[in-house]
């Protein structure tokens, strides 16, 4: 049988500096070449720019945070469920939003209008689908959303509401 080992990640300066090229920051860098930011720190501290005599890590430092795409974190790493449900993130994952107005309490975990609240066997999971009232998936205004069992959604919304992607 064939020994299997994990090969390293071996970056090479021209790799460096064309991920520096293709990149406004050290930490958009380590995502543009598919590594973690410590692994690529420690190849970019190893090279030397000649013009500058600083690594390259020094000369790809971007502390300000100028010009990078900012992703929707706060400093929790996690946005508040509450500025979602106030609308100012109308591109939140409708899937995480679902998980988490069940998991914050936010909602009761049953159907808006019967009160079905039984869970499978199979994954101890409610079947309820998350329905926006007036049909824009991206106005989570806590008013506009709901919980529904699969019946009630059918009966009340048809079934162009019963989706899989919530």
């Amino acid at each position: 049988m064939p020994l299997i080992y994990n090969k390293a990640l071996d970056l090479t300066d021209v790799e460096i500096r064309y991920a520096m090229a293709n990149s406004k920051s050290n930490t958009e860098a380590a995502r543009f070449i598919g590594c973690h930011l410590s692994t690529y720190k420690r190849y970019a501290t190893r090279y030397i720019d000649p013009e500058s005599g600083l690594s390259l890590w020094e000369v790809h430092k971007n502390p300000s945070g100028k010009n990078t795409t900012k992703h929707f974190k706060t400093h929790s790493g996690r946005i508040d469920i509450f500025d979602v449900l106030e609308g100012k993130y109308p591109g939140y994952d409708r899937k995480k939003l679902r998980q988490r107005l069940i998991d914050e309490l936010i909602f009761p975990e049953e159907c808006a209008v019967c009160g079905f609240s039984e869970h499978r066997i199979t994954d101890n999971k409610t079947p309820l689908v998350l329905v926006w009232k007036d049909g824009d998936k991206r106005n989570h205004i806590k008013d506009n959303l709901e919980f529904v069992c699969y019946n009630c959604c059918f009966l009340m919304y048809g079934k162009d509401k019963i989706n899989t992607d919530v």
